[in-house]
């Protein structure tokens, strides 16, 4: 005979089934989403070892340069031998980040169409240097200037691996954003599911145990993952403070080596001046000059390493006070100059008085510079609105550029004009560019050859 089962007894089935219906589902799901954050975390891992290996590049391009400077000026072969090794791994190196980088064709567009060009340029500048080395028997100045032009490519190449560096870290984020949503994905699917099967469990007593085992199950799951996250979050901090130290560093033991380029070459000046015709002076001249441009570049470097630092202070203050402090060292500085300043009773607004001081201060300082052929130079400050926005401004008479070249105006070391015309290290707006983006504005510029120019930002 079939057994009828009872309202109690339906009522029990039917929770059974449903709970377990809906176990069966969070298991699923689970399993898809869990696949996804282990698919994020292969990614995050990938990710990782593109910065890496990137550092790796940037270490490998440093080495090869350093042994071939040393072989240049001591003429000793195991310098070059260490030079050719290191060109092999610098190879390597740049072979790896290639094929890290199939999945990516912004950086696969870098590698080909800016850093293998820079390196294989730079590489012709040392490779002609150590070929007159090699023919010279001994430290000519040709090598030493064709080292020189290697070396102004150093920025440019490192510039592209940092640029890459950024591009893989934002990458880096979004991924670890995936990941984040992902596991909140899972740990909602789970909560959710979890309070309902407890319903139904209720009434399907049998099923309690299984749901609490898988519930523990999955929030050790989760739990893990969150760790490995924090962990790898970690990481990212403590290789973004080696890198940026790493950066310092080497900036600052640059000095020693400049030192002794700029000390002995006057040294040789100085005894052996009888002995040297006047050709001879003169190379020696250029490198004492080119040593000391050298330490100027690297101040200004490490200058604009700190400006990138440390949080802002945003507060109320007045620009035209600044700028009229500004306008006031200028002028005692250079008390023969005779220079018509415009600078408002008052321009309040909010920012990090100490960075915007900088920016008034390579500002004043260009339009001071370039206005130093004007008999009747001026320089102003201004405000204006523009979309509804405040734009700040400096304005002067002086010799102007021409727009076509706009683009260059903040890049570190792009000038416009050469040191015999107008002296500078070609860092000032790349600073201005970076203070101003700090404040979360934009900085442009519009200028006539000969009709002078105007900088405007915003904050």
């Amino acid at each position: 005979m079939k057994k009828i089962l009872t309202p109690i007894e339906w009522s029990t089935f039917v929770g059974f089934i449903i709970a377990l219906s809906i176990l069966l589902l969070i298991g699923k799901m689970s399993i898809l989403f869990l696949n996804q954050t282990r698919t994020d975390d292969q990614w995050i891992e990938h990710s990782h070892d593109v910065i890496e290996h990137l550092q790796g590049s940037f270490l490998a391009e440093r080495e090869m340069g350093t042994r071939a400077r040393e072989y240049i000026l001591t003429g000793e072969e195991k310098y070059l031998r260490l030079y050719q090794q290191t060109l092999v791994d610098l190879a390597r190196s740049i072979d790896s980040v290639e094929r890290l980088t199939t999945d990516n064709p912004r950086q696969q567009q870098l590698i080909e169409t800016t850093l293998r060009p820079l390196l294989n340029e730079r590489l012709a500048f040392i490779s002609r240097a150590i070929i007159a080395r090699q023919i010279a028997g001994q430290q000519p100045a040709i090598a030493i200037i064709l080292q020189n032009h290697a070396l102004a490519l150093i920025d440019q190449i490192r510039g592209v691996i940092e640029k890459m560096q950024e591009d893989e870290r934002l990458l880096l984020q979004v991924r670890l954003a995936q990941h984040r949503q992902s596991s909140e994905k899972l740990r909602t699917i789970i909560l959710f599911g979890s309070t309902v099967a407890i319903i139904f469990v209720a009434i399907a007593s049998v099923q309690i145990h299984r749901d609490v085992v898988a519930r523990q199950s999955a929030e050790e799951e989760l739990r893990a993952s969150e760790s490995r996250l924090k962990q790898q979050t970690s990481e990212l901090q403590t290789m973004n403070k080696e890198l940026e130290a790493f950066s310092y560093s080497v900036s600052h033991d640059l000095r020693a080596p400049l030192r002794g380029i700029e000390g002995f070459s006057e040294l040789i000046l100085d005894s052996y001046k009888d002995r040297l015709d006047a050709q001879g002076q003169g190379y020696f001249n250029r490198i004492c000059a080119a040593a000391k441009r050298m330490g100027i570049l690297i101040d200004e470097l490490l200058n604009l390493s700190r400006i990138t630092r440390g949080p802002l202070e945003i507060r109320d203050m007045d620009l035209a006070a600044i700028a009229r402090d500004v306008a006031a060292d200028l002028a005692k500085n250079d008390p023969q100059r005779r220079v018509h300043w415009e600078i408002p009773a008052s321009l309040p607004l909010r920012g990090d008085s100490a960075l915007l001081s900088v920016v008034l201060v390579n500002l004043f300082s260009n339009a001071w510079k370039f206005t130093g052929k004007q008999a009747d130079a001026r320089i102003e400050l201004g405000q204006m609105t523009q979309d509804g926005k405040s734009v700040y401004y400096v304005r002067d008479n002086g010799a102007g550029f021409d727009m076509a070249y706009q683009s260059k105006l903040f890049q570190a070391f792009q000038r416009l004009h050469t040191t015999t015309e107008f002296p500078g290290t070609g860092i000032g707006l790349a600073t201005v560019q970076r203070i101003i983006h700090r404040h979360g504005g934009r900085v442009w510029a519009e200028g006539l050859v000969d009709g002078g120019a105007t900088f405007f930002f915003t904050l």
